[in-house]
């Protein structure tokens, strides 16, 4: 807000929002100003305090404003979902941050700065900073999500989006990213949940207070009559072991195939004659393309713009289609997922054969013929 009067404030009681409107500027809202009253001596004595949050409508959030130019302004609306807000009483500042500090205050009193030392120096690269995690739970104290809060001195506020953990796989230099449509799982059903305040240091869980209760409320009955939250839950159930089946081939396929061709690549290095071997590797990778083929289609059309048959991914994505309403999957939803975790049985036992038995027999005939080592192979004798 700027630096100039406010003349008039206005509360909103049911939300708890201090509208406020400045001299000549425009208007600002405070939303949910209400942990504000809970604010005493006590509260700011423990460590961490998790103050009660409001209601949580549930519905699919969108965004529906087209391009409006450069003339027309207007505010962003509220983070999506059930808000936490918590106070810290201490900082939590790391050991390269004590240390500068501490050197500040040295270089004002003209004193020598002393070195710390390699290990010292070592221990500030390698330490991971406080986190501030809330974990919210359902009734039956299943953890339903672990929202990263910050470690920051004073109160503080984050939302948890109302869904799940992300089911999609996570590669390596890539577990830390966050953002985007794949950050985020399922939806929550509408129901009770709790969240608890937590602070993870050097990898210890700490409570500092919680749990507490709230509500997810739906924003309104819809027209149409959804499945029950019990039948949605199930069907998330599902999905996610049919997401995690799916990811476990399309890893193994992928890696099979960098493995066959780097495979080929080290049998051209050897001084052996050409033979049965090129042989075998040029087959297995044959299979190898049949197996992509059935998990996404026909590269070839697809070049092209040709649509491809159902393959097991056409039929997941429109399974999970299914979680993007608060009506829930529809017949269609069901039938899909069915089709794409049938399809996926008959691949997952061939493709553990593939992974677990024939290349690491390819790769101990290639060792056999003092083929050079393929990256990725592990430690060997």
């Amino acid at each position: 807000a700027p630096t100039i009067p406010f003349r008039d404030l206005v509360i909103q009681k049911r939300e708890n929002d201090l509208v406020g409107a400045s001299f000549g500027r425009g208007f600002f809202v405070l939303d949910d100003y209400s942990a504000l009253r809970e604010v005493n001596a006590q509260t700011k004595q423990k460590e961490g305090h998790l103050f009660p949050t409001r209601k949580a409508h549930w519905y699919i959030p969108k965004n529906i404003v087209g391009n409006t130019g450069g003339d027309y302004y207007f505010a962003e609306n509220p983070e999506f979902g059930a808000w936490f807000t918590y106070h810290l009483s201490r900082e939590y500042p790391s050991k390269k941050k004590s240390r500068k500090e501490a050197e500040k205050e040295l270089e004002k009193q003209n004193k020598d700065i002393p070195f710390p030392g390699w290990d010292a120096l070592e221990e500030e690269k390698r330490e991971e900073g406080v986190k501030i995690w809330i974990a919210v739970m359902d009734q039956q104290g299943n953890v339903v999500r672990k929202v990263k809060g910050k470690a920051k001195k004073g109160i503080n506020r984050v939302a948890w989006d109302l869904r799940h953990s992300s089911i999609w796989p996570i590669r390596p230099g890539q577990a830390e990213r966050s953002g985007g449509w794949r950050s985020s799982g399922p939806p929550a059903m509408p129901g009770t949940y709790t969240a608890t305040l937590m602070k993870e240091e050097n990898g210890t869980i700490t409570t500092l207070d919680g749990p507490i209760s709230f509500e997810v409320v739906p924003l309104r009955e819809g027209t149409l009559k959804g499945i029950s939250y019990d039948e949605f839950n199930q069907y998330i159930t599902e999905f996610k072991d049919l997401q995690r089946r799916s990811s476990i081939v399309s890893d193994a396929l992928d890696e099979s195939m960098k493995k066959v061709k780097a495979m080929q690549v080290a049998l051209s290095r050897t001084n052996v004659a050409p033979g049965t071997l090129d042989k075998q590797l040029h087959d297995l990778k044959q299979q190898l393309y049949t197996f992509e083929e059935k998990l996404e289609g026909n590269s070839s059309r697809d070049e092209i713009g040709e649509r491809n048959p159902p393959t097991v991914g056409t039929h997941l994505r429109v399974a999970m289609r299914g979680m993007s309403t608060t009506y829930g999957p529809t017949p269609l939803h069901k039938q899909s997922m069915g089709i794409a975790g049938s399809m996926l049985n008959g691949m997952i036992g061939e493709m553990k054969t593939i992974s677990t038995e024939t290349i690491p027999a390819l790769e101990q005939e290639l060792k056999r013929l003092g083929a050079p080592y393929i990256i990725g192979q592990g430690m060997q004798d």
